[in-house]
């Protein structure tokens, strides 16, 4: 008998513990930093409220703070980690570790764009913020059709979180920033084959525009 082929995808989206740096106030992009315990112990209490016994692999960036995060969602439901490399932030360049405080100042014109035109943020020294989300939601897209399992648990740091909740909660960019203040830090979402198609249309578009 044919199997199947399931219609949509359910995704457990975990946006990883925070660091010092973030707690500090700091911008933190790609670097490389540890998670706070009290990151960790904030996204445990969040997960088992909001637990799942249906994810076979939590998917993480390449990062001490993502992997710290995945290993203890998948501890909670004996699940697997999995490390995906192009589900990391951005480089910031110049910008990490810059206070939030001082970034008013030190870089007006690229402060004004961090608040209200991410994607046309270029740092110094880093990445294109506009490529960054193209690569985000292709490598997204890519993890959520290949799984075979019930529901992905997808940790990602807070840039990307807001990049994809933005999208499917359709939501200008220019809100990342409020709405990350307010949403929680794990969410559940169900996700239709034509989603992910558009997931992945608006991000080769973005490609191609870049």
């Amino acid at each position: 008998m044919a199997i199947q082929k399931r219609s949509a995808r359910l995704l457990c989206l975990i946006q990883r513990a925070e660091t010092t740096w973030e707690r500090e106030g700091r911008i933190q992009g790609s670097t490389d930093l540890p998670a706070t315990k009290e990151g960790l112990i904030a996204v445990r209490e969040a997960f088992r409220q909001t637990r799942t016994e249906h994810i076979a692999t939590v998917y993480h960036p390449d990062s001490e703070a993502a992997l710290s995060t995945a290993k203890l969602v998948a501890a909670e439901i004996k699940a697997k980690t999995k490390k995906v490399a192009n589900l990391s932030d951005p480089n910031l360049g110049v910008l990490e570790g810059l206070s939030l405080k001082a970034f008013p100042e030190r870089f007006p014109k690229r402060f004004r764009q961090w608040k209200d035109d991410l994607l046309s943020l270029s740092p110094p020294d880093g990445e294109e913020i506009r490529k960054v989300r193209s690569r985000i939601f292709l490598t997204v897209a890519g993890v959520l059709k290949r799984s075979r399992s019930e529901e992905v648990g997808l940790v990602l740091p807070p840039i990307a979180t807001g990049f994809l909740r933005c999208y499917l909660a359709e939501r200008p960019l220019n809100e990342l920033w409020s709405m990350q203040k307010s949403a929680p830090l794990i969410e559940r979402y169900c996700l239709s084959m034509d989603q992910l198609h558009s997931l992945e249309g608006d991000a080769r578009q973005l490609a191609k525009s870049s």
